[in-house]
């Protein structure tokens, strides 16, 4: 098997296999290859992608059509880690690949994984006494701001990195800044692949920013990220977002909350109609 970086002309090879969540969200794979944390190899009609992080590499759940194969592949990428002296961990099973996988192989679940989907009618107008503390955020930030929600263009990129540091010294939080100035880096290329990065500024100063696409029929938003000194910036962002980006889909996926309590708990407080659980796998005879 033998890795590369994935390029947008793979977009279409992507699109022969069908599923629900960021795994088949093309786009986000590109940027994340971009920054140089996925790569892929095609064999036999199979599409390998290994995660690279700093302390661990992991591989995406297979890409085939033909469950009778899916064992195969993964025994393919158990021998892959063998030969390369890696620690064995595939992400994102469902539970539908259960049946069809050896039990050599032991599965678990962890809620750090879980993505949230939301119906677009829902974060679009935001009905009901559910989401009234939303609304009131949105109706104190319109008030307090003369803000607009413009497409990115090259001469904001210094304002988003600007934009990026406060928010990362904010949250203490450093996840995704260098994924999303990997976005902008392969911008153009973005907006042939149907996605889109929008910033939402007040008096002309950036204080948000959203990267998303639509993907068979669904929409995902990547990346999110808000000034928060700004009242109501995360709220009127989404609602934004919703409106003016998704209104012609049915879903909207917001990916996952990575273990972080407080994103968690905001995701939570959309209501999703939602929950995609997947599964992690490794051979039984390793610890985790």
């Amino acid at each position: 098997m033998t890795f590369r970086l994935i390029q947008k002309e793979d977009a279409s090879l992507f699109a022969k296999y069908k599923g629900f969540g960021w795994e088949y969200c093309f786009p986000y794979l590109f940027i994340i290859s971009h920054f140089g944390q996925f790569t892929m190899c095609y064999q036999d009609d199979v599409i390998y992608v290994k995660f690279v992080l700093p302390t661990k590499v992991y591989f995406l759940r297979p890409y085939l059509n033909d469950l009778s194969k899916l064992n195969n592949a993964i025994d393919n990428i158990y021998k892959y880690c063998q030969d390369h002296n890696l620690t064995f961990e595939i992400i994102g099973l469902r539970e539908n690949d259960l049946d069809y996988i050896s039990d050599k192989y032991y599965t678990f679940s962890t809620e750090n994984d879980s993505e949230y989907v939301y119906l677009s009618f829902d974060l679009i107008y935001l009905i009901g006494k559910k989401y009234q503390p939303k609304r009131n955020y949105i109706n104190r930030f319109r008030y307090a701001n003369n803000y607009t929600f413009i497409d990115y263009q090259e001469k904001y990129k210094k304002q988003v990195i600007e934009l990026l540091n406060l928010w990362s010294k904010q949250a203490n939080k450093i996840n995704d800044v260098g994924e999303i100035l990997s976005a902008l880096e392969v911008y153009e290329e973005l907006k042939t692949l149907n996605a889109f990065i929008k910033l939402l500024i007040s008096d002309n100063t950036l204080i948000g920013i959203v990267i998303g696409c639509l993907q068979n029929d669904i929409a995902y938003t990547m990346y999110e990220k808000a000034l928060v000194e700004y009242e109501g910036s995360f709220q009127m962002i989404n609602q934004l977002t919703a409106s003016t980006c998704y209104h012609n889909v049915k879903y909207i996926d917001r990916m996952e909350d990575m273990g972080d309590e407080g994103l968690r708990k905001a995701k939570k407080s959309y209501y999703p109609c939602l929950m995609i659980n997947k599964r992690r796998l490794i051979k039984k005879d390793l610890s985790y």
